[in-house]
């Protein structure tokens, strides 16, 4: 005997394949679209200037204690020549009352410690190129404020000293210091990436710090 179908029940299985199709369809599309800006994200784009990911500066007459503030990248970068009295407070400080004992510095490679000649340049003397950004909040830090009279950042009310090195406060990491070559006597180039690495480095990376050759 023939199965009797409702034929409400018809309706209902009809609308119920029609539903799921429309929905598979507008899964595909979906996954499709998506897949499609992904792609399209990850093709690198021929409108990119490779030549300004470097970018050079013609340093001024800097002087001892007053720092001067560029613009790379849209990033606020610091320049100050050191005065005697920076230099020497700065060499005082032992790395053991450092919060974060690491350069924080692009130019070198792996960990290192945040001494003074690992957190300045030597342009006619000791000169600090720092990215003037708080670590922790992205803040601007205060000049010549703070307990240690270097860096101040109102919004966590971190104190860095004058080389940017955190020594209160709820910041974590010392401030950046930017990968920089200088390619003449007063020009300053900022690299977007790491220094090519040198033979030496590569030896030590190779054969393990045992090799003095």
């Amino acid at each position: 005997m023939a199965k009797r179908v409702d034929a409400d029940q018809i309706k209902i299985e009809g609308r119920r394949s029609f539903l799921n199709y429309a929905t598979g369809g507008l899964a595909t599309v979906a996954l499709g679209a998506s897949g499609f800006g992904l792609l399209k994200s990850c093709t690198p784009s021929a409108s990119v200037d490779r030549s300004a990911w470097n970018q050079k500066f013609e340093l001024p007459e800097l002087v001892a204690g007053e720092p001067i503030t560029i613009r790379w990248s849209n990033i606020p970068v610091v320049l100050l020549r050191l005065t005697d009295d920076q230099i020497k407070q700065s060499k005082t400080v032992s790395l053991s009352e450092l919060h974060d004992k690491n350069a924080q510095n692009a130019n070198l490679y792996g960990s290192n410690p945040a001494s003074f000649e690992n957190r300045t340049i030597d342009f006619d003397g000791p000169v600090l190129v720092l990215n003037k950004l708080c670590p922790r909040l992205g803040c601007v830090p205060l000049y010549d404020s703070g307990d240690y009279r270097g860096w101040f950042c109102p919004c966590g009310a971190t104190h860095f000293d004058v080389l940017g090195r955190v020594r209160k406060g709820p910041a974590k990491e010392n401030m950046q210091i930017p990968a920089v070559s200088l390619t003449a006597p007063s020009v300053l180039e900022f690299l977007r990436g790491p220094k090519p690495i040198d033979d030496k480095s590569l030896d030590r990376l190779i054969y393990g710090e045992s090799n003095k050759g």
